[in-house]
């Protein structure tokens, strides 16, 4: 799962998810548990700031919470 909000995209876990290699990659120690990108000064997702800012992954990990729970994303 993988949500944006204005500049800032999370994907809750690390690997690609998707069709190319590595799909699904388990945490290492120490390490971040997901991937947060700053797509603004980052457009390639060339840099992880999971660790680097906890209180984003928090908020986006809530909303994508809610979102799941609620099942839908968009105004009704």
């Amino acid at each position: 799962m993988a949500i944006r909000q204005g500049d800032w995209k999370l994907e809750a876990g690390l690997g690609s998810g998707g069709f190319s290699a590595p799909r699904r990659v388990d945490p290492g120690p120490g390490g971040p548990a997901g991937q947060l990108y700053d797509l603004r000064s980052d457009p390639r997702e060339l840099h992880n700031l999971y660790q680097e800012h906890p209180e984003i992954v928090k908020r986006l990990t809530d909303l994508l919470d809610t979102y799941e729970k609620q099942g839908y994303s968009r105004p009704m």
